[in-house]
């Protein structure tokens, strides 16, 4: 090696602009070892895998999908020659993952695509994304009923298993034909189209035996009828660290959060319930660091059973709720609030004081997103709250990106003047004592925004800020969809020249407010 890279310097350094022979000599990659030109196209495989996960919007780590084109690999690989295509066919790992699109024109040939490339994947675990584009024509029962029974004996290798949009019934097939443990099984995601009704069996009996399954996403699970005691029958909960579910009543959600005791991440999606949810004795998630609940009722049964100490992203969407949502959600921030750094709440019943309040549980913000629903949640006490120097302590100091939709009750002076009080930290002498600064701004105001409010807002783009910023036009009210664009006021002549410079309001340091 060393005399080679003699020889190729030296030619260089000559001047010769040809590359030396010996480089082209003897067609050197095809001296490699099968072994070896089997690991390359393997690792070369990587790319393409990311790459076309980023096409199908999947990415997902270590688990990739590959499509079957002849024009891409691994079919290419065995396209070139003789030798690569013996390799190629040979090497498990480049035949362990498919995605195939199950729409009515395709699926025979997917049927049989599936049965060749499984067989060539020896004893691997297996990647499988098995989808139904959304308003194509479905393919007859009996089609789907064939790549079920294809892909059901592999059940022992499965390590990946999404399948998407497919109808309830297919997934029973499915699992009538599982023979038994699937023991690599690692991740499962299935959604349904259409959505099912409550006669369908219990989805899970196929997947009982699943020792090493830790991430779940399963779009609907209906009332799963759970016993007051013991454990969810039929699904292991206590090893999930990822759940993702939803079409579930309260009940069952607060019984699967008291059984996943090693989750990091849970999302619920509950459904209307007018059932009285059962009442747990409280209890904590030692390990829940993602918590994000959407449900059109109230939730205050789950604020009080629940403890979450290493909580940092918090996501609540309430539609409805009869009484106050402080009066749970409260206490539950104070209990969990101390590392919080993502906070949203939507449709929550809280006020300005009570917004204010759980902020104060939460010092570690750094990402706040907020939908008042004419709660007075933002309001001109909320920013004097949030403006930095102006309280013996500060809110939030360290907030990078900041969403409200709403502020009826806000005015234009206190909510310029809150914005500047974060944004000039990026140029103040104590930067390095706040290193962490406004940087994301989105703001959708319910209300009419002055001109010269409008004006000085933009500023803060030329300070390194990302901006959107949408208004509801007085003359419009109550239309809440009609709503004004920060591009439409570029074409308004507001008095400002290319650069975003404005004749109007000079001073870069707003006038504080008068204290209300």
């Amino acid at each position: 090696m060393s005399s080679a890279e003699v020889s190729l310097s030296g030619g260089f350094e000559s001047g010769n602009p040809e590359c030396p022979d010996f480089v082209f000599e003897n067609n050197s990659i095809e001296q490699l070892p099968p072994e070896i030109l089997s690991e390359i196209f393997v690792q070369c495989l990587q790319v393409t895998y990311t790459d076309l996960d980023v096409r199908f919007g999947r990415s997902n780590g270590d688990y990739f999908f590959l499509t079957p084109h002849v024009h891409e690999p691994p079919l290419l690989l065995a396209e070139i020659c003789h030798t690569w295509r013996s390799i190629a066919l040979t090497t498990p790992r480049l035949w362990n993952s498919i995605a195939l699109r199950c729409s009515y024109r395709l699926m025979p040939r997917n049927v049989r695509l599936c049965e060749t490339w499984l067989k060539r994947t020896a004893n691997v675990p297996l990647d499988l994304w098995l989808y139904r584009p959304p308003g194509f024509r479905a393919s007859p029962a009996k089609l789907y009923q064939k790549l079920f029974r294809c892909i059901a004996p592999y059940s022992n290798r499965w390590r990946w298993l999404d399948l998407g949009d497919f109808a309830a019934s297919f997934y029973k097939e499915l699992s009538s034909l599982v023979p038994g443990s699937m023991n690599q099984l690692e991740y499962l995601s299935v959604s349904h189209h259409p959505a099912p009704s409550s006669a369908v069996s219990n989805p899970w009996t196929a997947f009982r035996d699943t020792p090493k399954l830790h991430h779940l996403s399963f779009d609907t699970i209906l009332k799963l009828e759970i016993p007051v005691t013991g454990n969810v029958p039929g699904f292991p909960w206590s090893q999930l660290t990822y759940i993702d579910v939803g079409d579930m009543v309260l009940s069952d959600c607060l019984h699967i959060l008291r059984e996943a005791s090693l989750a990091t991440t849970c999302s619920f999606l509950l459904r209307v319930d007018l059932s009285k949810p059962v009442q747990l004795t409280p209890f904590t998630l030692p390990h829940l660091k993602t918590f994000k609940i959407k449900s059109p009722l109230d939730v205050q049964t789950v604020w009080s059973t629940i403890t979450c100490p290493a909580l940092t992203t918090l996501w609540v969407t309430l539609a409805e709720a009869d009484v106050p949502d402080s009066q749970g959600f409260l206490p539950f921030i104070a209990r969990c609030g101390g590392l919080i750094e993502n906070l949203a709440v939507r449709w929550a019943r809280l006020t300005d004081d009570d917004l204010i309040t759980c902020l104060r549980q939460t010092p570690r913000l750094r990402h706040l997103d907020i939908f008042d629903d004419g709660m007075n949640t933002f309001s001109d006490r909320t920013c004097e709250a949030l403006t930095l120097g102006l309280n013996s302590e500060d809110l939030v100091p360290h907030l990078e990106s900041f969403q409200i939709l709403g502020g009826k009750e806000s005015t234009d002076e206190w909510l310029v003047c809150m914005l500047e009080s974060r944004i000039a930290l990026r140029e103040s002498s104590d930067a390095e004592t706040h290193p962490r600064v406004l940087r994301q701004l989105h703001l959708c105001m319910e209300r009419e925004v002055g001109k010269i409010t409008r004006k000085q807002i933009r500023r803060f783009q030329k300070r390194g800020v990302t901006l959107k910023l949408e208004y509801e036009p007085e003359d419009r009210w109550p239309m809440a969809a009609c709503y004004y664009s920060d591009s439409e006021w570029d074409s308004e002549e507001d008095g400002c020249d290319d650069d975003g410079e404005c004749d109007d309001g000079d001073d870069e340091n707003m006038s504080r407010p008068d204290s209300q």
